[in-house]
């Protein structure tokens, strides 16, 4: 009679050093600094060092069996901690490996968020209220760590509410959602940029956050000595004075505009500007050249072009490419899939952020790239028939290393591929060399 699948786990999980290695084996230890270890030459030190002082404290749950593939949670005692895990296995052997501690401070964090007096002091000085501020904002609030929030905008969301007016999300609304609250129900997959807006305002006011809005940092300096961040900030035409402990930049990496000086700029005649300042077409716009060629460009080009504007898009370099509908269920599956176990959801999307970029280029160039190009196959073909380039990435890794490597040179399609293909958006393949008067 052959062991059952959470016996079979057991055993793995009481013989980890000596287990064989998958090709693309990595553990992600959160029991302290998050550390993940995937180099197969350093793996299995890292495995004899967690099993040194690790005892499994109750039998594993949610085990999975399905093929070659062997997964499960487990609970476990180390260095006098008690924490929680997740193990996959493919074939016998390791292929991932999560270890977190339940509770790095010396109680849990709150069920709801806290509400501070006005004498508690402000700990954390958080510059931006997108995503990543109003996030740090919401587990240091659960934490007891009281935090201040400077916003630029009038209102939170204002990044997202102020963009042209066709903008939408690019990844599923479950792949965006915030700690402790997610997107309303009954949204649309791909969230618009308005209800991106209202659902951060929304969290920002049931989180908890204290965001000093319409106000802009106008300098940080830190004191070794107080060891306290003294941050000047903008409000209303006034300076004010912040203090804290510590001082966080949550501005984003696509937060600041670079517009190229094209030579002959100061002559043309046009409307010049960089796309984070675009709305829509104004009246009277019969053309325009989009220069650039990747997800920005394609939705300006894609709003003017719907307006009746004729198009011209120059692209400078290849760009990769794939239907929305492929970076959905492919690229993004582990927040598309349907998994009715929320631990192994999570722990499918735990592996999806915690793999090195190495391993992610293996893993998409191995298997994703493919599925992609299969799917996407005579979307491509048609856009390079119009003259638009695209490629899979400099080691055919694609899209999402693209992403993580250098934040551009990509498109998720919404609809400006059909325009591009059938002639309605010209490309033309280059560099603007000069604009003069009503000409580029």
């Amino acid at each position: 009679m052959s062991p059952s699948p959470s016996s079979s786990l057991l055993s793995a999980l009481s013989s980890l050093p000596s287990l064989p290695l998958a090709p693309s084996a990595f553990y992600r230890d959160l029991r302290a600094a998050p550390l993940t270890h995937d180099d197969p030459l350093l793996l299995p030190a890292a495995l004899l060092s967690l099993s040194r002082d690790f005892t499994i404290s109750a039998p594993p749950w949610s085990v999975t069996h399905t093929g070659a593939t062997l997964s499960g949670h487990f609970s476990y005692l180390s260095a006098g901690r008690a924490g929680r895990g997740y193990l996959v296995l493919v074939g016998g052997c390791l292929d991932r490996l999560f270890t977190q501690s339940l509770y790095l401070l010396s109680s849990p964090p709150a069920s709801a968020p806290v509400a501070f007096a006005p004498g508690d002091p402000v700990q954390v000085i958080i510059a931006g209220a997108g995503q990543a501020g109003l996030a740090l904002s919401a587990r240091l609030n659960r934490l007891g760590v009281r935090s201040t929030v400077v916003e630029r905008g009038g209102r939170v969301g204002d990044n997202w509410r102020e963009r042209y007016a066709g903008l939408h999300l690019h990844d599923p609304k479950n792949a965006v959602a915030m700690p402790f609250q997610p997107p309303p129900a009954g949204l649309p997959l791909l969230l618009p940029k308005d209800a991106v807006a209202d659902y951060l305002e929304d969290y920002a006011e049931r989180q908890g956050a204290e965001v000093l809005l319409s106000a802009s940092v106008k300098s940080a300096a830190y004191d070794p000595a107080e060891k306290r961040w003294s941050v000047k900030v903008e409000v209303g035409g006034e300076t004010r004075a912040l203090s804290a402990p510590h001082f966080v930049i949550a501005c984003g990496f696509s937060g600041f505009p670079h517009l190229p000086a094209f030579p002959g700029a100061e002559l043309f005649a046009g409307r010049l500007l960089h796309s984070s300042a675009f709305g829509a077409a104004e009246a009277g716009e019969k053309t325009a050249v989009v220069v650039g060629a990747n997800t920005s460009a394609h939705d300006v080009a894609q709003s003017l072009t719907e307006s009746g504007v004729r198009v011209t898009m120059v692209q400078r370099s290849p760009t990769t490419v794939v239907s929305i509908e492929a970076h959905t269920r492919i690229n993004m599956a582990p927040f598309t899939a349907d998994l009715t176990d929320d631990e192994r959801r999570d722990a499918a999307i735990a592996g999806f952020y915690s793999q090195s970029y190495r391993r992610i280029a293996e893993e998409h160039r191995e298997h994703l790239v493919p599925a992609l190009k299969e799917k996407d196959a005579g979307l491509c073909e048609r856009l390079n028939a119009a003259g638009f380039r695209t490629d899979w990435g400099e080691d055919e890794s694609g899209l999402v290393v693209k992403f993580l490597r250098r934040g551009t040179g990509y498109y998720m399609d919404v609809g400006a591929c059909a325009m591009i293909a059938d002639g309605r958006v010209r490309v033309v393949a280059g560099e603007v060399a000069r604009m003069d008067g009503g000409s580029v």
